[in-house]
């Protein structure tokens, strides 16, 4: 969970922060291309370590846990929303379906 939020999320965050909640909620100056770069910089940084994490297993540490409810969210809506794509990522993918199979998922 802390490697989540230290990391992607804190990236994730200060992405929407400058491309949605700055010039959209309070009407100021976003989409500063340096901020946005270094903020994809930094989610590319981390994706590949999640995949990689999934590799071989159904859920981020083994079972389903709340890291998985942490994290899917998230990642089911960002990246359309923030523009930054997951579709690289086999095993992403592949968690991503397991948690929209849930029944609650939709519903949520």
């Amino acid at each position: 969970m802390c490697w989540w939020i230290g990391g992607p999320e804190a990236a994730i965050e200060t992405l929407a922060w400058e491309v949605l909640i700055k010039p959209k909620v309070f009407n100021q100056p976003g989409n500063d291309p340096g901020i946005v770069a270094d903020a994809h910089r930094r989610i590319e940084r981390y994706l590949p370590v999640l995949d990689k994490q999934l590799e071989g297993r159904d859920y981020v540490v083994g079972p389903l846990t709340i890291v998985d409810f942490l994290i899917g969210p998230r990642l089911d809506t960002a990246p359309a929303i923030l523009k930054f794509d997951t579709s690289g990522y086999a095993n992403i993918g592949a968690w991503q379906e397991r948690l929209k199979a849930k029944p609650y998922w939709s519903t949520a």
